[in-house]
Order: C-alpha cells, then sequence, then structure tokens
C-alpha cells in the first residue's frame, strides 16, 4: 500500500459533511455546522443528509451516491462525518463498485468522525489516507467541546499538529497494563473494537501489522468485549502488533454484578500481554466524557514511560 501525502492545500478547501450510517437529527447538525465557519471553512452539505430509510440515512445507495459526490468533488478537501451508529459496513462493497479507492488517489479527502466510522477509517486506510478519530458535528457532544479539542481540531486540519514530546497525546495520563521497558513505535490504527471486528474475514478485514492498535467501545459488557477480542485474536489479526492503546470501554455498560466490573484488566492482559508489546488504557477517547482527537495511520510511539507521541501529523504542513 502507497501512502497517500495530504497537504494542507487539501484541507484549506470546503468540508463535506456525511452520513454514512444512522438517521440524522437535522436540528443538531444545523446546530453544529457554524462551528466550521467559526473556524474560517465553508461547509458542503449534500441534499439527501436528513433523508430516512429504516434506521439509516438514507438507503445504503443513497449514501453511498453521497459520500462519492463528496469524494468527487475537487471544491472538498475533508469529509466530515455527521454522526455513527449503524450502516457504513454496507456501503463498503457499493465503494468499491464505484471506484472510491482511484477517485481518492486522484482526490485525497481527510475524513474525521468515530464509532462506525472506523469501518471508513479502515477503508481510507487500506487506500493509503490518514484520517482522525474526532468528535461529530450532528452529536450532541459537538456543542459542548472543550477550546483544547477545539484547538487540536483546528490545527489538525491546517497541518499545524505538533509531534514528538509536544504531541496533545503526550500529556494524556493512560494507565500503564503492561510493559516491556521498552519503546514501540508503529501505525496508529483503529477505532471502536465492534467494528474492527465485524470487519474480519471480509474483503476490508484490515491489516494491523506493525500498528500501535487503538479500541474503544461503548455499551458491550466485558464478556461481550472478550469474545470480540477472541475474534481478532482467532482471525491471526493481533500477531504482529507493536503496541496496544485502549480508549473508553464503560460507557453505558450495564453490569450483572459489581464483580463484572473488576474483569476489565484480565480481559485486555490475557489477550495482548503474552504478545511481549506495551498495553496503554484509559485514555481520553471513545464514547465516554472525553473523546480528543486521535490521528490514525500516522507513525507514533509508546515511549517508555508509557506516554504517546506521535511522530507524524496527517496533514502535510505548508512549506515556509
Amino acid at each position: 500500500m502507497q501512502r497517500i501525502k495530504i497537504k494542507r492545500s487539501d484541507t484549506d478547501r470546503w468540508i463535506g459533511i456525511a452520513a454514512a450510517s444512522t438517521v440524522i437529527d437535522s436540528g443538531t447538525l444545523e446546530a453544529g455546522l457554524p462551528r466550521f465557519a467559526e473556524w474560517g471553512y465553508a461547509v458542503r452539505v449534500d441534499d439527501t443528509i436528513t433523508e430516512k430509510f429504516r434506521y439509516f440515512a438514507g438507503t445504503d445507495q443513497t449514501r453511498a451516491d453521497a459520500l462519492i459526490r463528496l469524494i468527487r468533488d475537487p471544491s472538498v478537501g475533508t469529509i466530515w462525518c455527521a454522526r455513527g451508529g449503524y450502516g457504513a459496513t454496507r456501503l463498503l462493497k457499493l465503494l468499491d463498485a464505484a471506484k472510491a479507492p482511484a477517485l481518492l488517489r486522484k482526490n485525497p479527502k481527510l475524513l474525521f468522525g468515530f464509532s462506525d466510522v472506523t469501518a471508513l477509517h479502515f477503508y481510507f486506510h487500506q487506500h493509503g489516507l490518514a484520517s482522525v478519530h474526532a468528535p461529530m458535528p450532528g452529536t450532541a457532544a459537538w456543542g459542548v467541546l472543550k477550546p483544547s479539542t477545539e484547538k487540536i481540531l483546528r490545527a489538525t486540519l491546517a497541518g499545524k499538529l505538533e509531534t514528538g514530546a509536544a504531541s496533545h497525546t503526550a500529556a494524556w495520563k493512560p494507565k500503564i497494563l503492561h510493559t516491556t521497558g521498552k519503546e514501540a513505535e508503529g501505525i496508529i490504527l483503529g477505532g471502536n473494537l465492534s467494528l474492527v471486528a465485524t470487519l474480519a474475514g471480509t474483503p476490508w478485514q484490515p491489516n494491523l501489522n506493525g500498528a500501535l492498535l487503538f479500541l474503544e467501545d461503548c455499551g458491550e459488557a466485558p464478556y461481550r468485549v472478550d469474545r470480540m477480542l477472541t475474534q481478532l485474536d482467532n482471525a491471526g489479526m493481533l500477531k504482529k502488533i507493536r503496541g496496544v492503546l485502549l480508549g473508553d470501554f464503560e460507557d453505558g455498560v450495564v453490569y450483572r454484578d459489581d464483580a463484572e466490573r473488576k474483569h476489565w484488566r484480565a480481559i485486555f492482559l490475557e489477550r495482548f500481554a503474552h504478545l511481549g508489546i506495551p498495553v496503554l488504557s484509559n485514555l481520553p477517547v471513545g464514547h465516554g466524557k472525553r473523546n480528543e482527537p486521535l490521528p490514525l495511520g500516522v507513525k507514533a510511539r509508546i515511549t517508555k514511560a508509557g506516554r504517546l507521541e506521535l511522530l507524524e501529523q496527517p496533514v502535510r504542513a505548508a512549506k515556509s
């Protein structure tokens, strides 16, 4: 896979808002869009974004066609998903049929979003593009973004994201579940565990070799997370990962008893410690109260001290 560099001149263009998954609440989205204008960006919203088909934002073909229009549009440099939910995996065949990979090579786009958007993050990475696990404008959380989060998002778009020890991720204070006493470098890949497990065994199964694997989820009891991690292990997807980054897993979880709350550490250590790689948990990323931006498809390092440092940014800065 040849990596495609996204340039500042790409992200300086319009931001296209995509609805790849569940029905969009038009009021919430309308309230969220002015933030982009405050940042100095024009926004393109497809006419079909508020369509409804069952629980989706339109039929699969409608959603795929809208996404392809954004990919084709040379005036759009960034695609920002309005919300998650369910439905992105249903579009992958249609994107292939529309020759989306060739279109993305011709007009590279920077993708933002999380949750169900994980399927698209891996699709973009499969075809050489970095992306950003980030909050979305069609959700209530978008209306209460912290100034620090907003600053990181704007710096990402501008190609001014700090790297190395100055990375915003290096200021996080994750828990060290397992350490090797050595640094580990790799490409940050991942997202929502349910989606990663869903892609296993499909033509779009992620290649995680050399990855610092990031995972998060919500509303999934420990035994269900255990089952999904076992699926990844049985599929051989974990053999050559270089580190693990665990975000929030407890949002929305209904525990059967208090003892179940104590299973998380054992589940993760059982699946990852024997690989001889560092494992960090409690990253402020996911469906919980904090969802800080995390670039995907970029080189990064887990330090001996258990900090995450970005070694590159998703957008190539303009030459001075």
